[in-house]
């Protein structure tokens, strides 16, 4: 049953492939989650324990476009973000910066690992989730700085590093979901980078291209 289910699956993604003639395409995409963290949402800093509640991994609206024709933003619809949320579930890595652009791929020093994301919710259509950083990292103090301070909430953000599947529809590329990356079949979302410029999230609460 599993083998039939991995079969079907492969052959939905080589079916969404196809439809790149139709106006699909898959990109690679790495959009940031700002150290935007708001009350009313549940954001919190528990310094104590290096933890940034409700930072948004997420947002629904992106000035990126990811170099497809026709776009002048990314839309990142409601599908995109319950298996965004599902894939969260397990808890997914965050590193310090980007890997290079022409490999996203790229393994990553184990120096450059500085958390973990945990608890995912969607929020007035919107991914959140809980930042559990590393203590002992170099950096871990002055996130915590930025988090707690209001005027320094945009010198850091968090980015997605992910391969997502849309369409163009009204000058936007619009995201339904989030495919396997080319290098590995079951991996869905590459990791969660720390980047000082955000786009779907402009501070620790969104990364521009």
């Amino acid at each position: 049953m599993a083998t039939a289910t991995k079969k079907a699956q492969k052959q939905a993604i080589r079916e969404r492939r196809d439809a790149y003639q139709g106006g699909a395409r898959e990109v690679d995409v790495c959009e940031s989650l700002g150290l935007s963290i708001s009350a009313t949402n549940g954001g919190s800093v528990d310094r104590a324990n290096a933890i940034i509640r409700g930072v948004k991994v997420l947002g629904k609206h992106s000035p990126n476009s990811h170099q497809m024709s026709g776009a002048q933003g990314t839309i990142y619809e409601e599908s995109a973000h319950n298996q965004l949320k599902d894939l969260l579930e397990s808890g997914v890595p965050t590193n310090v910066g980007h890997p290079p652009k022409d490999n996203p791929d790229q393994e990553r020093h184990p120096r450059d690992r500085n958390g973990i994301l945990l608890n995912p919710r969607i929020i007035n259509g919107e991914t959140y989730a809980d930042w559990k950083l590393i203590p002992s990292h170099e950096l871990t103090p002055s996130i915590l700085d930025c988090a707690e301070n209001d005027q320094l909430h945009s010198m850091y953000a968090l980015s997605i590093n992910a391969r997502a599947y849309g369409t163009v529809k009204n000058n936007r590329y619009c995201v339904t979901e989030f495919m396997p990356t080319p290098s590995s079949p079951d991996k869905y979302i590459r990791g969660v980078d720390l980047v000082t410029r955000g786009g779907a999230n402009r501070n620790l609460f969104e990364s521009r291209e």
